[in-house]
């Protein structure tokens, strides 16, 4: 087992000679890290942004019905609803 661990370390480890960049060991990597290696692809940026707005969505629709039953609010209309009339966005 431990020549393995040092046979990983030899092959992980950055190499004087070699112009290739090295990946930080697992327990190197930070959260930073890993999102900022998540917006460095427009597909990534782009899936992300999408994810974070149905999960918005997600919440609004949650906040009516929490309006709506536990609060008893006859047109509770969400975070965003009790702004604007935002319902036909569900038709676009």
């Amino acid at each position: 087992m431990k020549a393995m661990r040092e046979a990983v370390t030899r092959t992980t480890s950055p190499s004087a000679d070699g112009p290739h960049r090295t990946r930080k060991a697992a327990e190197e990597r930070t959260p930073v890290d890993y999102i900022s290696a998540a917006f460095r692809s427009r597909a990534m940026t782009v899936f992300l942004a999408l994810v974070l707005l149905q999960g918005f969505h997600e919440l609004e629709h949650v906040t009516q019905v929490l309006q709506r039953y536990l609060l008893g609010i006859p047109d509770g209309n969400g975070l965003l609803g009790s702004l604007a009339d935002v319902e036909p966005l569900h038709f676009a």
